[in-house]
């Protein structure tokens, strides 16, 4: 899977513009290699992943196409030593998020259940911290 934030695809005397989008890069061709859209959609637990052939028989230009090993992509952007049931998505952080200490926020409320009518019982919950997937304040960043 490739980053093309901008290359020419052909297809003989036919070409299409491919802009800031992910491909699946396939065989070498004539003029380039070969590919397929990589679609996906970010959903709450689990990332849509589909591979889709918008473009049948075009190669996008072999010069916009690096071939090089991808980067680390944790999953879900946080630590490794994390554990999860499943893994649903892999993300890049940048540089200086390393840098930080993730920052947990602790504190005590009245849980009153899913209709908000029961009397409540005292709990205490957590936001953020190393291995939340959800949200991950950061402190120290330099």
């Amino acid at each position: 899977m490739e980053y093309i934030s901008g290359a020419v695809a052909r297809k003989g005397t036919d070409f299409a513009l491919i802009t800031n989008t992910r491909i699946e890069v396939g065989n070498k061709g004539e003029n380039g290699y070969r590919f397929r859209e990589f679609l996906f959609e970010e959903m709450l637990r689990k990332d849509l992943i589909r591979i889709v052939d918008n473009y049948p028989g075009f190669e996008v230009d072999a010069r916009k196409v690096s071939l090089k090993t991808p980067s680390a992509c944790p999953p879900y952007g946080i630590h490794r030593s994390c554990n999860h049931s499943s893994i649903g998505s892999y993300r890049r952080t940048p540089p200086w998020l390393k840098s930080g200490k993730a920052l947990g926020l602790q504190c005590k409320i009245r849980d009153r259940g899913a209709n908000c009518r029961g009397g409540g019982s005292l709990k205490t919950v957590t936001v953020g911290g190393t291995c939340n997937t959800q949200m991950r304040p950061v402190t120290g960043v330099r």
